[in-house]
């Protein structure tokens, strides 16, 4: 069923004119990551909305009652669960995983393979990186982050390699997070430097 706006999906998911869904990467010897593999069918769930100017390559799975919001990218590999928030002009670069109830923000790039856990919540403008050599290496260097369930990452911060925030931690908005963060933790600053006080709370002392 065609009508002027989207195209309604046998179960319910909408497609907005103007997005791209299942375009397959060509890869040109400017790229350090080789693109050989095979790539299966992107999978939309049921009830997710898929707004114009979203670009979503092939091989993504992406849950039920989800929002694909304008100018997003969602890279070959990913994985979205159900309902999710991915925002206007949001990043999802290959292979990054993320779980149910999730949202993230508005300009946020979400770096290749990493994960983000159910409940998450990533604000606008977040940068996350997995490459400690920033490209000077010969061959594919991937140590991604990763958000643990619960976890408030806030505007502006920036997540650096392989550094893992603990269930139920807060990000303080414009911190640059170098090591990992415990659970239940509040880390702020630059770098980011834990405060006692939020875990006290948060676990009710």
């Amino acid at each position: 069923m065609l009508n002027e706006d989207y195209t309604l999906m046998p179960n319910g998911a909408k497609i907005f004119r103007g997005a791209t869904v299942n375009l397959k990467p060509v890869a040109t010897n400017t790229t350090a990551r080789e693109i050989q593999r095979e790539y299966k069918d992107t999978t939309i769930g049921e009830n997710t909305v898929v707004y114009p100017g979203a670009v979503i390559y092939a091989d993504v799975m992406i849950g039920r009652n989800c929002l694909i919001c304008s100018n997003t990218v969602i890279r070959e590999g990913c994985t979205i669960g159900n309902n999710c928030i991915i925002a206007n002009g949001v990043t999802l670069n290959y292979d990054a995983w993320i779980g149910n109830n999730v949202k993230i923000m508005d300009n946020t790039h979400i770096t290749g393979g990493m994960v983000i856990e159910n409940n998450a919540f990533v604000s606008c403008l977040v940068a996350t990186s997995n490459d400690n050599s920033m490209g000077r290496h010969n061959g594919t260097a991937c140590d991604p982050p990763i958000i643990c369930e619960k976890a408030v990452i806030g505007a502006g911060a920036n997540i650096l390699p392989g550094v893992v925030i603990g269930r139920n931690s807060i990000v303080a908005a414009g911190s640059v997070v170098t090591k990992d963060v415990k659970e239940n933790a509040l880390v702020l600053g630059v770098p980011a430097r834990e405060r006692i006080k939020f875990q006290k709370i948060a676990k009710g002392l």
